[in-house]
């Protein structure tokens, strides 16, 4: 309803494989981006809070790529 083009999915667990496939179709298709933060990057980010910096940085590049931008 808000047109957004992110989606920002968290787990407090591993995001399996089908999501991420499901998620890299998404992302390749379309004009959405779909930012994936699991548990290891949540322990991360508690541990250095501006480590999110990093984590958001990781998934804009690898969203970039499935849409063939350059950086």
């Amino acid at each position: 309803m808000l047109k957004s083009n992110v989606i920002v999915m968290v787990s407090t667990g591993e995001i399996g494989t089908s999501a991420r496939e499901y998620a890299n179709k998404i992302m390749a298709d379309s004009n959405i981006a779909i930012i994936m933060i699991d548990h290891s990057d949540i322990i991360k980010i508690v541990e250095n809070p501006p480590s999110i910096i990093q984590t958001l940085n990781r998934e804009a590049k690898h969203a970039m790529i499935l849409k063939k931008l350059e950086i």
